[in-house]
């Protein structure tokens, strides 16, 4: 009765359990340390001898670890909560966890970035397994946006497959591979409402497209009441073979 340490002979992944105790039973806040060097503190329930963490609390991870600290609302294995990096990256979302294992992302989730990665603000998406799967979104830091399938690496996104990206210059709606256009896409130029539809290769329009676009004049400004598709075989951007102008009257 009162307060006391528990310390646990042979079991790998319990060191010692902190807590008050009534009746033989913690109760109130208890501190679990592991065999790695987490320590959890918060609400538990006692099974078989054991803690389990349960309800709300903290884990601080060991100094080797990437992770710093984990702020988790246990329910059925699977729980909203915020995982902070030590790098100041920050995931909130649904987590597997089992007693002081990994963090496992699973489920709806928001990883966001600290203010030291230049290019990347945050990505959302479906997690399994510590990926995004399915459609993902993607803020960048520059204020541009991405919608579509992605690649996850070293805790990265990288565009790949169809999605649709949005900058304060251009639209396009199609295909990426590695983060550059590559196959079937759609480019609409914002400024001048020119338009491209057609194939891409490794960032270029290359292969047969149509660019919707307008005569310029002689200071090389587009003129609106001339509009002229172009229906060509292209190559890094140029029509080459068997190019048609057509005047939309």
């Amino acid at each position: 009765h009162g307060y006391g340490k528990l310390c646990y002979s042979g079991d790998k992944n319990i060191l010692t359990l902190e807590s008050d105790w009534n009746n033989d039973l913690p109760s109130g806040t208890s501190k679990i340390i592991y065999s790695d060097g987490s320590i959890y503190t918060g609400t538990i329930v006692y099974m078989d001898n054991k803690p389990l963490p349960n309800g709300t609390g903290k884990i601080s991870f060991s100094d080797n670890s990437e992770y710093l600290e984990l702020y988790p609302n246990f329910g059925h294995n699977t729980f909203e909560n915020t995982l902070n990096y030590k790098n100041g990256n920050k995931f909130t979302g649904n987590i597997d966890l089992e007693y002081n294992e990994c963090p496992i992302f699973t489920g709806k989730g928001l990883f966001s970035y600290s203010d030291k990665n230049e290019i990347y603000e945050s990505v959302e998406s479906e997690w399994k397994i510590d990926k995004p799967i399915g459609k993902s979104n993607i803020k960048f830091r520059n204020g541009n946006f991405y919608s579509g399938e992605i690649k996850w690496e070293n805790n990265e996104p990288i565009m790949n497959g169809k999605g649709i990206f949005e900058s304060p210059t251009e639209s396009y709606e199609g295909n990426y591979q590695n983060n550059i256009k590559n196959g079937y896409g759609i480019t609409t130029f914002k400024v001048n409402s020119v338009k491209y539809t057609g194939n891409y290769e490794t960032g270029s329009m290359s292969g047969y497209g149509e660019l919707y676009t307008f005569l310029k004049d002689l200071k090389n400004k587009f003129i609106p009441s001339f509009p002229i598709l172009i229906k060509s075989i292209w190559k890094n951007n140029k029509p080459f073979s068997e190019t048609m102008y057509q005047v939309n009257n």
